[in-house]
């Protein structure tokens, strides 16, 4: 049942990676470094160019510590430090540009500060960098310099850049595939607390790819990263106990995390809690609640539960009965689902020509809307 996240999610300056899950910290400003002054000294030493304080004035505006928060006088300050020469305030700059905090957002400039940074060997800058080149965000992509750039930030110890090179170890991207190194990688990671990394090396014993296969390892990896709040985690651990997978079999614990996942917006796990809830298994029969968490999911395009929301329509459970509905939503999802096709099938016998009509002219996208 366990399977490699389809989608990642860099939770902090920028876009996701496309071949596999990858979380980062959000967004957090260097604090070595900073001056601890009020902000009415930080102030005067900043007028008379102090770079210290000018990066420590621009943080307490960007956070609101001590002063009004202002993201222009973020940004203001941040930029005087930069152009001094200021690696910290560099990447500081470069995230502003990146969100567009107190400045209109630019990749162009955030590119910019950012490599700024990386070439003063700022570890943050060094991952924000190769995340753009990942990515191909602002910049062309380019997987070679994304795991270089990775692989340097990496070396310093940056949490996020050893998951990041994890994946691309993992996954051939930039460099050779090679999962001892990806395992290696995610290790690092996972000892600093990274949920994703966790998530991944989990993944690896789940499948026995770098390492002997251990589902229990796994298990408890899954657990941890679950517990870190990690959504495609949740939906594994559900998994696990809703199989039995080296646990004792729970449906309760499997709806628990399934639930978990699926409130973050997980389809899979949406999906796998609408099952549970259509056929009353290990929790109590809701057809209404089914019918909600197969519509949540099949708007992200779940073959499944674009399947599973059709027959919902057919057999009028958690809605209204419609035949035109279900058989749109069954004809979507037969090339990938069996019972799609069944469904289908099944539905072409009984439909009326009115029926018919209707499903000539529906489109997915005007029932999930």
């Amino acid at each position: 049942m366990l399977k490699k996240g389809l989608s990642s999610i860099i939770v902090a300056y920028f876009a996701c990676f496309g071949w596999s899950h990858v979380q980062a910290a959000e967004t957090v400003f260097p604090s070595s470094g900073i001056l601890d002054k009020p902000v009415s000294t930080l102030s005067v030493l900043a007028k008379n160019g102090d770079t210290r304080a000018q990066l420590s004035l621009a943080i307490a505006y960007y956070y609101g510590k001590g002063v009004t928060q202002n993201d222009g006088k973020a940004a203001f300050w941040a930029t005087k430090a930069a152009e001094k020469g200021s690696a910290d305030a560099q990447y500081v700059l470069g995230t502003l540009y990146y969100h567009g905090r107190g400045v209109a957002p630019d990749r162009g400039k955030a590119e910019y500060w950012y490599r700024k940074a990386a070439m003063q060997k700022h570890p943050a800058a060094q991952y924000a960098l190769g995340a753009m080149y990942s990515y191909g965000d602002g910049v062309t992509q380019d997987y070679q310099r994304a795991a270089q750039l990775f692989g340097q930030a990496a070396e310093q110890g940056n949490a996020d850049a050893q998951h990041a090179l994890g994946i691309m170890y993992d996954w051939g991207k930039g460099v050779a595939q090679d999962y001892k190194k990806a395992v290696y990688w995610y290790e690092q990671a996972a000892k600093q607390g990274n949920a994703g990394a966790q998530y991944n090396l989990g993944m690896m014993y789940a499948r026995g790819e770098g390492v002997v296969r251990d589902s229990k390892k796994a298990f408890g990896l899954f657990r941890t990263a679950a517990e870190h709040g990690l959504p495609e985690a949740q939906y594994s651990l559900g998994d696990m106990y809703f199989n039995g997978e080296s646990i004792p079999q729970s449906k309760k614990e499997a709806a628990f995390w399934y639930r978990k996942a699926a409130t973050q917006g997980n389809a899979l796990a949406q999906n796998a809690l609408g099952i549970m809830y259509m056929r009353g298994d290990g929790i109590s029969r809701n057809d209404r609640q089914a019918f909600d968490l197969f519509n949540q999911a099949a708007r992200k395009r779940i073959p499944e539960a674009i399947a599973n929301l059709g027959l919902m329509y057919a057999k009028g459970q958690g809605t209204d009965k419609n035949y035109a509905y279900a058989y749109t939503l069954a004809h979507h999802a037969a090339l990938n689902i069996k019972s799609a096709a069944r469904l289908e099938n099944e539905l072409k016998k009984i439909m009326s020509p009115d029926d018919r009509t209707r499903a000539a002219s529906l489109t997915i996208d005007e029932i999930l809307k």
